[in-house]
């Protein structure tokens, strides 16, 4: 039977984020399953399909939003939030029920955690987090936005959950295991026509080169991240860490850049486009991402269809990725020494890179568009199961 869906996201592109890229590709290949789609997202914009609400303030704005999914939510039989945030999951929950229409949420992450390590005093990793949210321990601005978080989760019919870790962090907010589905994401990874080589030339990089990419907060320990390459640098000749992104720590990391004298060697290269982005990890000889968290990392599953070798931490989702000396690298989070040691040891080893890189790239092709999508339909057609 045919159904129609509304996606409802935070964000949409040009916006960048995995929820607006999720939301792009639901609107492109659902109708070829003979679903019928829209999205509503925060923002201004003309684009057919999609409904933007966009006000000054943001109380204005959640009610803004609140009324759109509403009068939209008429339409559809189903309500799909892509994202966990207030803005999106909790307001179309609270929507969905008021209509009466099936409500499913994908869940990327712990809003609550994620607003209380950037704003709300919040110190403590996600595994010890998510237990304890709504305790008094926390400020009141995390106690209120983690209550919403699960609201919208307990209301849900269904939840999509991109790794078995973030499945077993809903079922801490008291959600039964029975109604998350595990849905890998699909990586779509931009087609390079270039080799390494013509990308190398290109950009003119001459020695080993280590490329790391995400957002530039805390628990992606760029910190430290830092302070290995420094020690790498000193005896690797040539070599050169490329950071890409931004976020509220990009003044502090690059002054610790500045302290530690090593701007020669690190570089701080801000928000890049997708394809420019994947050009820098398709030449590069290494891409690490030293975290503290990750549901399920594109950039990963990214690096690893390029053909890069991947160093990583084995927290989260990651352990379900890469498999440790198989296609990549395993290590503790923020282990400063193993950090360095491991990327000294592939930079050096040409051979072990090669093997490494030639797994990961056939291990990648299970996270295909084609495979999330069939999951996807089925449970949309029984949201219930």
């Amino acid at each position: 039977m045919t159904k129609n869906i509304l996606i409802v996201s935070g964000i949409y592109p040009p916006e960048i984020g995995g929820a607006a890229t999720y939301a792009e590709l639901m609107l492109r290949e659902l109708p070829k399953k003979n679903i019928a789609v829209e999205v509503l997202t925060n923002g201004a914009g003309s684009i057919p399909g999609v409904h933007f609400v966009s006000a000054k303030g943001k109380l204005w704005r959640y009610v803004r939003f609140f009324l759109a999914v509403f009068t939209l939510a008429k339409r559809f039989d189903v309500v799909y939030a892509v994202d966990s945030s207030f803005g999106a999951a909790t307001i179309a929950a609270f929507a969905a029920r008021l209509r009466r229409k099936t409500f499913i949420m994908r869940v990327t992450g712990d809003y609550a955690w994620e607003q209380g390590m950037q704003r709300f005093g919040v110190t403590e990793l996600l595994d010890d987090f998510a237990p304890l949210a709504e305790r008094r321990r926390y400020r009141w601005q995390v106690r209120l936005l983690a209550r919403a978080e699960r609201y919208a989760a307990k209301r849900a019919a269904a939840i999509v959950a991109p790794s078995e870790y973030l499945k077993r962090i809903v079922e801490t907010w008291g959600v039964p295991p029975e109604k998350i589905q595990v849905i890998h994401n699909a990586v779509d990874v931009p087609v390079i026509a270039e080799t390494k080589k013509e990308i190398r030339e290109r950009l003119g990089w001459k020695g080993p080169i280590v490329v790391s990419a995400g957002r530039l907060v805390p628990w992606k320990g760029f910190a430290t991240l830092i302070e290995a390459f420094f020690d790498v640098a000193r005896t690797v000749p040539d070599a050169k860490l490329f950071i890409v992104g931004d976020g509220p720590d990009q003044a502090v990391l690059q002054e610790k850049i500045e302290h530690m004298h090593c701007a020669s060697c690190v570089v701080l290269m801000g928000k890049l486009s997708r394809d420019r982005l994947a050009r820098y990890l398709k030449g590069a000889d290494l891409f690490v991402l030293n975290t503290g968290y990750e549901g399920f990392s594109h950039q990963l599953v990214e690096a690893m269809s390029l053909g890069v070798p991947v160093i990583t931490t084995a927290v989260g989702g990651n352990a379900e990725v890469i498999e440790d000396k198989t296609n990549g690298i395993l290590l503790d989070y923020n282990d400063r020494e193993m950090l360095a040691e491991a990327m000294k040891f592939l930079l050096r080893n040409k051979e072990a890179r090669e093997r490494l890189a030639k797994t990961a790239m056939e291990d990648a092709k299970q996270y295909t568009k084609e495979i999330m999508m069939e999951k996807l339909v089925r449970l949309f057609e029984n949201p219930n199961i």
